[in-house]
């Protein structure tokens, strides 16, 4: 069954390890439950790391390993993450994204920004928003369908 969950609340060690080793630079800033997993059994589909900059989240990194390559999934981890965000307090999200994950995040509904003055701090290619909880009045992919 896949699983999409905090870094903190995996009890697979080998699991576990293994991303902290691969993502080290990426997560060795932000705590473990600022680091979303999406994996099957030990085997690591995506993951998504998100810090909280100045009271606004910041989705700061996204990778999909190739069993993950497809759009609900994408659109699954990335709302996985924003809700994981908007639990936490926060309503302004801000995505930092490159150019291979750029189509599915403005698919999912982020909206592209052009000014980049907003997070001077963060290195990107694009950068994108969600108003939280308005952002989920949208619907996930998968209701859009059963209502067509």
């Amino acid at each position: 069954m896949i699983s999409i969950k905090p870094l903190s609340s995996i009890e697979d060690s080998k699991l576990v390890s293994y991303i902290e080793d691969k993502y080290s630079n990426e997560i060795t800033t932000v705590k473990s439950d600022q680091v979303m997993v999406m994996h099957e059994n030990s085997d690591l589909m995506a993951i998504s790391v998100f810090d909280i900059d100045n009271n606004r989240g910041v989705i700061k990194f996204q990778d999909y390993t190739k069993p993950c390559d497809n759009y609900l999934m994408r659109d699954g981890m990335v709302k996985a993450t924003l809700n994981a965000i908007y639990v936490k307090g926060f309503i302004d999200v801000y995505v930092l994204s490159d150019n291979k994950n750029l189509a599915v995040n403005k698919q999912i509904g982020l909206e592209e920004l052009s000014d980049r003055t907003i997070l001077n701090n963060y290195d990107f290619e694009k950068l994108l928003y969600a108003k939280l909880p308005d952002f989920f009045d949208n619907g996930c992919h998968s209701k859009k369908k059963e209502n067509s």
